[in-house]
């Protein structure tokens, strides 16, 4: 799970999370946390790279955010009081330098 904190306006402050699954093997290029991966450096990691939370960090981000999946068992949706947004994905860096080899 990833935080992405809003910069500026009506929601500044506000963190919402971005959930991808962390296999416990090798990252494929199928998964989204490897499409998240390449976004963040730049390129594709290359073979044998060791994936890092960090290279994430010190950046900004134009990103998709979406409600989350908010029904009950039987696909009512529950009350607004109990909906939240998550970041679906990153569309681009837009500050930060990413990495290029």
């Amino acid at each position: 799970m990833f935080y992405f904190r809003i910069v500026e306006g009506d929601h500044a402050a506000v963190e919402l999370e971005m959930y991808c699954n962390y296999p416990s093997g090798r990252i494929s290029r199928s998964l989204k946390l490897h499409r998240q991966w390449a976004l963040a450096i730049g390129r594709f990691p290359f073979k044998g790279d060791k994936f890092a939370q960090k290279v994430f960090r010190g950046k900004m981000y134009r990103v998709l955010v979406r409600d989350a999946e908010s029904t009950f068992p039987d696909k009512t949706s529950v009350p607004e009081f109990l909906r939240y947004s998550v970041v679906d994905t990153i569309k681009e860096v837009l500050t930060g330098v990413p990495e290029h080899g």
